[in-house]
């Protein structure tokens, strides 16, 4: 049975521990899932208190370049939830932080592998290949593409290709780091 936080107080202090426990910005589908779906809070509740929380200068609202939503904790709402998180039931920070795990696997796992066409100009455009180790850049090859619709074939031939193209820059790299063999080494000794 899933949570019921109903008093704005338990709310801003969930709000506050959920952007906190998130450790960056704390896109707006994954609190409101939290706090709406994972956790029993009235939505009109919800905003009330976020609102509250970003008119008080302990919560950050933003929208990025895509217009997707993001809330960011200022030092004020850190030093608040560190000194009070403790007011929250044990169960309920646990399922905030398994809910954050599961969340963050999946986000890592959609971003494990990137195709994305660049326009350069009007008649030409990159496509660039990004294969992602959790927060690091793994490998990441560009190449020119002609004009938009041959960029978009050739993303799609990289998105269905993903794993061997991987794998053969992988073999590629392995082979040019080999230390250069010694010929003396191929030499055997004779039989006698």
């Amino acid at each position: 049975m899933k949570p019921v936080v109903k008093r704005p107080i338990t709310i801003m202090l969930t709000i506050l521990y959920i952007l906190d426990a998130y450790k960056k910005d704390t896109p707006e589908s994954v609190l409101s899932t939290l706090m709406l779906d994972d956790i029993d809070v009235n939505y009109f509740d919800y905003r009330s208190v976020l609102a509250k929380l970003e008119e008080t200068g302990y919560v950050n609202t933003y929208k990025d370049e895509n217009g997707h939503e993001y809330h960011q904790l200022f030092v004020s709402g850190k030093e608040l939830i560190d000194s009070s998180y403790k007011k929250l039931a044990y169960e309920l920070r646990c399922n905030i932080i398994d809910y954050i795990r599961r969340e963050k696997r999946k986000t890592l796992k959609a971003n494990e592998f990137v195709c994305e066409i660049i326009p350069q100009n009007d008649a030409d455009y990159l496509v660039k290949v990004t294969y992602n180790e959790t927060d690091n850049e793994l490998l990441s090859v560009s190449f020119r593409a002609g004009n938009r619709k041959i960029a978009e074939g050739y993303a799609e031939l990289m998105r269905s290709h993903k794993n061997e193209l991987f794998g053969e820059i992988n073999a590629a790299i392995a082979r040019a780091l080999e230390p250069p063999k010694d010929d003396k080494e191929d030499i055997k000794p004779s039989d006698t």
